[in-house]
């Protein structure tokens, strides 16, 4: 028997998503309840960036992520 009373979390992943995509920009919105983060990738000589993914999160959690 464990002295831990952490629970432990099995985190499933697709193989597409493990792969990754690079982004060199964070776009940033807020509301009273969520945060928006678009992550973007943007060519220096185009000026255009397009989001390759976004997360939707609270606040509270959003906080931690900052702490971390």
């Amino acid at each position: 028997m464990s002295d831990d009373p952490t629970p432990k979390l099995q985190v499933a992943i697709d193989d597409n998503i493990s792969q990754g995509v690079y982004c060199n920009l964070v776009l940033l919105n807020h509301t009273e309840n969520e945060f928006v983060l678009d992550f973007a990738f943007i060519q220096p000589s185009n000026g255009r960036a397009k989001v390759r993914s976004r997360v939707i999160s609270s606040p509270r959690h959003t906080k931690r992520l900052l702490q971390a």
